[in-house]
């Protein structure tokens, strides 16, 4: 099992998904977006979030824990369905979002 939080691991794991490898280190290096990243996990555990995987539904709904295929099914198509109409609905953190800029 390989650590998440060796600098060399995260730089092969951007490089296997298409990132440049230099440029993932200079982030992990820098410090650039410690501030911005810091602010996420104060809000998200403010929001009751303790662990992952969590969902949280337009900014509302907390789905905690791991889910069945059929869940994220439902979340694709209730996104799709949100871009067709132009109704909001985001699914945050960072793992799905539609708006009505879509």
């Amino acid at each position: 099992m390989q650590n998440p939080g060796d600098h060399g691991v995260l730089v092969a794991a951007a490089e296997s998904a298409g990132l440049e490898g230099a440029a993932a280190r200079d982030v992990l290096t820098s410090g650039r977006y410690d501030d911005e990243v810091r602010d996420a996990e104060e809000k998200w555990q403010q929001a009751g979030i303790s662990g992952v995987p969590a969902v949280v539904v337009n900014d509302r709904y907390l789905v905690a824990g791991a889910q069945p295929p059929r869940f994220e099914q439902a979340i694709r198509k209730a996104v799709s369905e949100s871009r067709l109409s132009g109704a909001a609905l985001t699914v945050a953190p960072t793992m799905l979002t539609a708006d009505d800029n879509g």
